[in-house]
């Protein structure tokens, strides 16, 4: 197979839940000229934050004005001045790094296949997926960054701080005492239900409610943190979803409905 193709290839699995959820895993190209030819390695690997053209996102890769970088950058487009054949950098890393892009996608297959198998809910899984995205811890190798994600999708009682051998010290201190599983409530909009997931940068709830009035035209919206004195005997409307919340906005809280 060409090696592009393997690329190409985890980039149309359209059935995998990391591309559904939209998984962000990251890493940079390098390479080096040496007096014994080019070397091309990958460079780094970081969980969550953000795509630019330094990176690759394994999960849903795109090469479309990507660079490969050494003291200086070129596109992957540009063909490689020092090749005979004269072919693109991307094709040349491809190929140097054929073995490790086999590896890496058939780890990250294999995680999607167990996530499938699972009996963990689709809405807790892309909520996890949610706050991961939303955190940028970063690896210096492929299976410290495999090892951490397996950890974070698959535990059922999962918190990023489950690895915390992986995670840096400054990550790992989680702001909320909301535990999993336990009823919360929001200041902001008065929501309730509980905690599905969290890691430090936010808390996912699976709502239950949102607290509100009534007056003769209908439903108005409760002042912020209405909750927190009224647990029982309000009006709500009922809701069913996921949503991700700063640790700021969230309290535990008893409420009777």
């Amino acid at each position: 197979m060409d090696t592009l193709l393997q690329w190409n290839k985890a980039a149309t699995q359209r059935n995998s839940i990391l591309q559904r959820a939209k998984l962000q895993l990251t890493t940079q190209l390098r390479f080096k000229d040496t007096e014994y030819g080019t070397k091309y390695w990958f460079d780094k690997f970081t969980v969550g934050g953000t795509d630019n053209k330094y990176t690759i996102n394994l999960i849903n890769p795109s090469f479309s004005e990507k660079v490969i970088c050494s003291w200086y950058c070129e596109l992957l487009s540009e063909v490689q001045i020092n090749d005979y054949d004269k072919n693109t950098y991307l094709y040349q890393f491809s190929k140097a790094q054929q073995t490790n892009i086999a590896d890496m996608y058939a780890k990250l297959s294999t995680l999607s296949l167990d996530l499938e198998k699972s009996e963990i809910p689709v809405d807790i899984i892309n909520a996890r997926i949610t706050l991961i995205n939303d955190s940028e811890i970063k690896f210096d190798d492929f299976d410290s960054a495999y090892a951490f994600l397996t950890a974070a999708l698959m535990e059922e009682s999962f918190t990023p701080n489950n690895t915390t051998s992986l995670v840096p010290e400054d990550q790992q201190k989680i702001k909320s005492a909301a535990s999993l599983n336990q009823q919360v409530c929001t200041l902001k909009d008065n929501f309730f239900g509980h905690v599905i997931a969290k890691n430090q940068q936010g808390i996912a709830v699976k709502l239950i409610g949102q607290a509100t009035g009534k007056t003769g035209l209908g439903l108005k919206t409760l002042p912020s943190g209405y909750l927190k004195h009224h647990q029982e005997g309000f009006s709500y409307i009922a809701l069913n979803k996921v949503q991700v919340f700063k640790h700021s906005d969230v309290y535990t809280c008893t409420i009777k409905y």
